[in-house]
């Protein structure tokens, strides 16, 4: 199924299963990418990918029921990775390892 808004900019499409979002899926904002991955009862599930403004990644993998659970990775503009953590119901939780430039701090 695909949504667009009266500008036919589209704005998400996905599989439905009985009136819910279910299986891989895309949302759109202002008509460029905003997420894309798996969607279970209705939220962003297990691997998916958000999307800066500009097209890039931000955060990839970790979601669980709607919200960042799980491993991680956060992104830089320039698509380096600037963090790798677990969250936990959206809160830092565990190692966390950060990145400058797409090189590990210790």
């Amino acid at each position: 199924m695909r949504k667009y808004n009266i500008y036919w900019i589209k704005t998400y499409e996905w599989d439905i299963v009985k009136g819910i979002k279910q299986g891989y899926g895309k949302e759109y904002s202002g008509g460029k990418l905003e997420y894309e991955g798996i969607f279970m009862n209705g939220k962003r599930d297990l691997e998916g990918i958000e999307y800066y403004s500009n097209g890039q990644k931000q955060y990839g993998e970790g979601l669980q029921f709607g919200e960042r659970n799980g491993n991680g990775k956060e992104y830089e503009l320039c698509e380096n990775i600037k963090y790798d953590w677990v969250y936990m119901k959206e809160l830092w939780n565990g190692k966390v390892d950060e990145y400058i430039c797409g090189k590990l701090v210790l």
